[in-house]
């Protein structure tokens, strides 16, 4: 899972943590999945992974070595396409 591969502009090496990213990844896989599926329980849990990996991800904004990674940059990313699927969901919820 790398949203910013290697290419000539962008050099993401190999070897840069994204512990990071794959919390967010989780988070935004399980709860997308869930409402696509209409589960609650997959839902809840996508949330919960949310909450944590936003946790993480405030934690990390502040320490210099952190706030400018790329792990930080996709897990923001990731954040991003949550929010996004969830103020969908809330839209289409207020129009049904």
């Amino acid at each position: 899972m790398h949203f910013l591969p290697e290419n000539p502009h962008i050099v993401v090496p190999a070897h840069v943590n994204r512990t990071l990213a794959s919390q967010c990844f989780l988070a935004l896989s399980y709860t997308y999945f869930g409402l696509k599926h209409q589960d609650r329980e997959i839902t809840r849990h996508g949330l919960h992974r949310y909450s944590h990996a936003l946790t993480s991800l405030n934690s990390a904004l502040p320490k210099k070595y952190a706030a400018h990674s790329f792990d930080v940059l996709e897990s923001i990313m990731l954040m991003a396409l949550i929010e996004v699927i969830l103020s969908f969901k809330s839209l289409s919820s207020n129009w049904n």
